[in-house]
């Protein structure tokens, strides 16, 4: 794969699995469908760590507002206040992306391009990437 500098759209949060994970997407940088890539390292047979790339699509995307509580706004629809009115925060979105795995190659750049099911989860604070369209070209058609 050629293009190296895949730009950062999200981090992976909370459990992790060989099957699928979660990420904290940035500022609506992806759609649900895309591809999406993490780079990670996993024990390889010889005790060493070997670095792969995991390949998901976006299944689904949640938004949120810790700062928005579901009591907040029963009590606003209650007290029929007007959102204006109140110190609750409406700009500390999250969107939540779930990635379901569709497997791993080897590291960016190298020519490993063969997908096979990953032996290990993610790791919980990984950078998710957002590969070019060349790079899925190459590994679909790999």
């Amino acid at each position: 794969m050629s293009d190296h500098n895949w730009p950062q759209i999200g981090t992976v949060v909370g459990n992790t699995s060989t099957d699928e994970f979660t990420f904290i997407l940035q500022n609506m940088s992806a759609k649900l469908g895309d591809i999406v890539a993490v780079q990670t390292q996993i024990p390889a047979d010889d005790n060493r760590e070997l670095q792969v790339t995991v390949w998901g699509r976006i299944i689904s995307i949640d938004r949120f507002n810790p700062f928005f509580p579901a009591e907040a706004a029963q009590e606003l629809a209650n007290s029929h206040i007007d959102l204006l009115d109140t110190v609750l925060s409406t700009t500390r979105d999250h969107l939540e992306a779930s990635v379901l795995i569709i497997g791993r190659t080897g590291a960016v750049g190298s020519k490993d391009l063969d997908l096979v099911p990953p032996r290990y989860p993610v790791k919980p604070s990984a950078s998710v990437l957002y590969p070019s369209a060349e790079a899925i070209k190459e590994l679909l058609n790999a």
